[in-house]
């Protein structure tokens, strides 16, 4: 047994001289490398075991940096998408927020005034004039304006209009957070 165990330094210290042997290309190939017998020396056998944890720890090193540099670079792409996501976000939160600015720019024009003006012609009238304005001035000004005699002016208009205006009314409304 305690053959065998003498012989474990020696067969490391060949297995190192091996490994660290550069590869040669051509006649340089053929060369033979050095005698085992020089690295069987107890010596040897200390600067094999040297040679083999200097190895592990560089080994070591370098599969961490290889891993640290795959969790870099995943991270640096999963930062790419998320700032992709909030740039969209972003972007329909100033769609939205244009949007609300002119839904209330559309309120304001219906001023009380002419709620009431619309409020006292006949339905007729009423219906034909707001037919020609713009879809989100006449919603603005018939959702402002008493039900039954919105309801009535409605009658009146063409029944595509009336679908147009009926369906700003609803979302704006839905958007205030009003029932329709």
């Amino acid at each position: 047994m305690l053959g065998n165990h003498n012989r474990a330094p020696a067969i490391v210290s060949f297995f190192v001289a091996a490994m660290t042997i550069p590869f040669a290309s051509g006649a340089e190939q053929h060369r033979k490398p050095a005698a085992p017998a020089a690295a069987a020396s107890p010596a040897a056998g200390d600067d094999a075991a040297d040679a083999v944890a200097r190895y592990c720890a560089v080994a070591g090193v370098s599969a961490s940096e290889q891993r640290v540099r795959a969790q870099i670079v995943r991270l640096e792409s999963l930062r790419a998408a998320l700032d992709q996501r909030i740039g969209d976000l972003e972007s329909r939160e100033a769609s939205t927020r244009a949007w609300i600015d002119q839904r209330e720019a559309a309120l304001r024009k219906a001023g009380d005034d002419v709620i009431a003006i619309y409020g006292k012609m006949r339905p007729e009238a009423a219906a034909a004039q707001l037919s020609e304005m713009e879809e989100e001035f006449a919603a603005a000004i018939l959702a402002k304006m008493n039900p039954r005699a919105a309801g009535t002016i409605l009658n009146d208009m063409t029944p595509a209009f009336a679908a147009k205006i009926v369906a700003a009314i609803a979302n704006s409304r839905r958007a205030d957070g009003k029932k329709s």
